[in-house]
């Protein structure tokens, strides 16, 4: 019987069996949905508080509880599982020992069968292995005994090489010697010339080094002027540091007795100044007054004589205001006649006061750089053009 008749004999009488599950149902207390809906309540609570914390313990305490009851529940239920499968193996050992003889027998019959086969291959082998040894043999000694032959030209064509060669080195080692000899006069040179390089050398080191020490001398005594001259130019700094503290200090005294010099005085022109104005305002109140009184009475009266008096009182208004400038003017024609007397002395006296007003606001005040001087300038130059005001209004009046 072939092997192959064997496996079909052994379909044949294959014995189908059933699958059924004899494993009981897994039964816990509790179900996956209850468990789920456990988990679920107590997942999002914190320990925020004291009574958020005393309820996550209790929580804690619920499901370690419940998960031991799962732990022991899972214990029982396995216990029987365990001894089923212990069941299990029993019968499959009982039933897989003759398959196995059997099995195993079959297995050292092939191995029999395949170990011949395996020693005729590799008998083929051999052989194969032994003819292809005897071509590469073959074909190893046609190389060698053409590489023989190579050698053997090869080696004629040395000895000829060799021959040149050799009469190439007698060349030149007669041209080396020419070279020789040539190289030695050549170093003759160099030495000589090195001899004297060096000699220079030496002269110019003993030039440089005299040369360096007279340059430390000269640089030493250069030095010492610099160190002299120093001494002098801080001297002098000192000396005139000390003279420019001396000066300044007596500028800073001399300045300080000029500004009280000059507030004294400006306070002297101040005085003086107020004096004046008062003065000449009280002078021109009354030379007011009195025109005002001659001019009233010279309404009155239509006599030359009269008017002469007003203009007399007008001349002297203006000789006491002190002017700043006297024109001098042509006296005017005296008419013959008496009726023409006072417009003549009338207008005499207008020219006169034009004149006077003229010269007073003419007056072109001084440069001063002085603050406070200025300052009483400015106020003096006011109260000229006050007194000119003051006259042109008298004129005015003589006029009408």
């Amino acid at each position: 019987m072939t092997n192959n008749e064997n496996e079909e004999g052994m379909d044949r009488n294959a014995i189908e069996v059933a699958e059924v599950d004899a494993t009981p149902p897994v039964v816990y207390q509790i179900t996956s949905e209850v468990a789920i809906a456990l988990a679920e309540q107590y997942r999002d609570l914190q320990f925020d508080g004291p009574e958020a914390y005393e309820i996550g313990r209790k929580a804690i305490a619920v499901l370690r509880g419940t998960r031991g009851e799962i732990e022991e529940r899972r214990k029982v239920l396995k216990r029987a599982s365990l001894e089923y499968g212990r069941r299990v193996d029993a019968v499959a050992a009982e039933l897989s020992g003759p398959i196995e003889e059997v099995e195993a027998l079959l297995k050292r019959r092939k191995k029999v069968v395949d170990d011949a086969a395996a020693a005729a291959r590799a008998e083929a082998e051999r052989i194969e292995r032994e003819r292809v040894e005897a071509e590469i043999r073959a074909k190893v000694a046609a190389e060698e005994a053409e590489r023989e032959a190579q050698r053997k030209a090869d080696a004629e064509a040395l000895a000829e090489a060799r021959a040149k060669f050799a009469a190439e080195q007698e060349a030149a080692a007669k041209k080396d010697a020419e070279v020789a000899a040539a190289q030695a006069e050549r170093e003759r040179e160099i030495r000589e010339a090195a001899e004297r390089i060096e000699a220079a050398a030496k002269k110019l080191e003993e030039d440089r080094r005299r040369a360096e020490a007279e340059e430390a001398a000269e640089e030493a005594a250069r030095q010492q002027r610099i160190e002299r001259l120093n001494a002098e130019v801080r001297a002098a700094e000192e000396a005139a540091a000390k003279k420019l503290e001396e000066d300044r200090k007596r500028a800073e005294a001399e300045e300080s007795a000029a500004e009280v010099a000059r507030q004294q005085r400006i306070a002297s022109l101040d005085a003086e100044v107020r004096a004046a104005e008062q003065e000449a305002a009280k002078r021109i109140n009354e030379a007011r007054a009195k025109a005002d009184a001659e001019i009233a009475a010279v309404s009155k009266v239509d006599e030359p004589a009269s008017f002469l008096d007003v203009t007399s009182v007008v001349e002297t208004a203006a000789a006491e205001v002190e002017p700043v400038a006297e024109v001098e003017a042509a006296p005017a024609p005296v008419a013959v006649e008496a009726s023409d007397t006072r417009v003549l002395a009338n207008a005499e006296e207008v020219a006169k006061t034009r004149r006077y007003i003229a010269a007073l606001r003419s007056v072109v005040p001084p440069t001063i750089k002085d603050a406070d001087l200025a300052f009483v300038v400015d106020e003096a130059i006011a109260f000229l053009g006050y007194i000119a005001g003051e006259i042109d209004a008298i004129e005015q009046r003589m006029d009408a």
